[in-house]
């Protein structure tokens, strides 16, 4: 894998889902706009600090959302690194995906909410007839760094890409009215934080799962 994870290619490709996800309520961000102007000017400048190890994240920009009973809180990388840590996501999720099990069906591949459905269908088709559906409460924010930093370089034995892995989780947070503070857990909002969390709830699956109990789990949510 190595440093060829950033290739003009892979960048360009993750530059484009940058745009596909920024877009995907009709409007294109401002910062995103931006970036599209001279988007192969900046890809080439990104990739010559990825390769010469002088890439340094920019902090993360806390937004919050309304939404029924309260707010989400939503942490956004700078465009330049969502287009890093697509990068990063393209690559390991291939090495990392075959690690999450059987219960968990968000942000994998081939999997998604009607798949889900199926296996919760399954289940009750088998002669179940009771469930209990609970959540994570603020699973992203609680996700221990350190632990899902260590699951990951287990699967991905790549010193020069875990360093600027590293780089991405130590990120700052700058909120509104308060300043620039450390972010606690993994930002929600930042591409990578979705697969680093499914490597983390793992765990909590296989115990379930040993201790008798059927799970299916999208995300945070788990019947």
């Amino acid at each position: 894998m190595g440093l060829e994870t950033f290739s003009f290619d892979a960048l360009s490709r993750a530059w484009e889902e940058v745009q596909e996800n920024d877009a995907e309520d009709g409007v294109m961000s401002a910062g995103v706009e931006r970036f599209g102007r001279d988007a192969e000017d900046r890809l080439k400048e990104l990739q010559e600090l990825l390769v010469t190890g002088a890439y340094v994240p920019r902090d993360l920009a806390e937004v919050r959302i309304p939404k029924s009973g309260g707010e989400r809180v939503l942490n956004i990388p700078a465009v330049q690194d969502r287009v890093v840590e697509r990068c990063i996501l393209d690559a390991v999720t291939p090495l990392v995906d075959p690690h999450l099990g059987s219960a968990s069906y968000a942000y994998r591949p081939g999997l998604g909410v009607a798949d889900a459905i199926g296996a919760v269908v399954a289940l009750r088709e088998e002669g179940l007839a009771w469930v209990l559906r609970t959540d994570v409460d603020d699973c992203f924010p609680s996700i221990r760094v350190p632990l899902a930093r260590r699951l990951l370089a287990a699967i991905v034995d790549d010193e020069p890409l875990m360093e600027i892995v590293d780089a991405l989780l130590g990120r700052m947070t700058v909120v509104p009215k308060r300043g620039r503070r450390p972010f606690p857990g993994l930002p929600q909002g930042a591409p990578l934080s979705p697969l680093l969390a499914n490597l983390v709830l793992v765990s909590l699956d296989t115990r379930l799962q040993e201790a008798g109990f059927p799970v299916v789990r999208y995300a945070d949510d788990l019947v």
